[in-house]
């Protein structure tokens, strides 16, 4: 327990200083913290040496039995996502509290860019996933996993509401650590999502700021 704390214990307090910037910034300032956000968690993972590029390219040189991981990963991803969108539409008196980003300029679409395409797949799976999922027994799978997917949502969403949609998101990246061991899954999977969720609106927004 004390080493779990531990090796969580600094990316949970750069979330919470986050969250709270959330409440305290300018929205038009939410494209900074949450660039900075991602940032800090990159140092810490490099410091840490919690994730190889060499071991995902190794890993996406899998062959069949990867992809087919990947993409599995990705339909259930897509049915997740599908599912929150249904549920928003059923209650739309609800506030999810989403984190949204407005840009106006070249440099603030760049850092959109980063933070919402180029750092998540390897940001938020080597922290909410395999950082925070402790594989050790049943009962530390369902609490880690639980708690990980609080901590995923809380960075995507500020309501209550919000938070439970964002732990189904969460859903399908972790059972695809859990049930393959393997880190480079999801975080293929959701290098993939980032790029057709994100990539259409950098691009749209791309005409708008130049």
């Amino acid at each position: 327990m004390y080493h779990y704390v531990r090796r969580i214990a600094i990316p949970v307090i750069l979330e919470v200083i986050f969250i709270v910037s959330c409440f305290v910034l300018p929205r038009h300032l939410f494209v900074y913290s949450n660039t900075a956000f991602f940032v800090a968690l990159l140092g810490y993972i490099i410091a840490t040496k919690s994730m190889s590029m060499h071991q995902w390219y190794r890993a996406l040189a899998g062959g069949w039995h990867f992809w087919r991981q990947v993409v599995i990963t990705l339909v259930c991803a897509a049915g997740a996502f599908g599912a929150t969108s249904l549920l928003e539409q059923a209650f739309p008196h609800l506030a999810t509290g989403a984190i949204t980003m407005p840009v106006k300029t070249a440099g603030e679409l760049l850092l959109f860019a980063l933070s919402t395409i180029v750092l998540p797949a390897i940001v938020e799976e080597t922290i909410f996933r395999k950082q925070m999922i402790c594989l050790a027994s049943r009962t530390a799978i369902i609490c880690t996993t639980l708690l990980s997917a609080i901590l995923f949502a809380a960075e995507h969403f500020v309501a209550p509401w919000g938070v439970l949609l964002g732990m189904v998101w969460a859903l399908p990246f972790s059972l695809a650590y859990i049930t393959t061991r393997n880190i480079h899954v999801p975080m293929t999977a959701h290098a993939i999502a980032s790029v057709l969720i994100n990539g259409p609106t950098v691009v749209m927004a791309l005409f708008v700021v130049l």
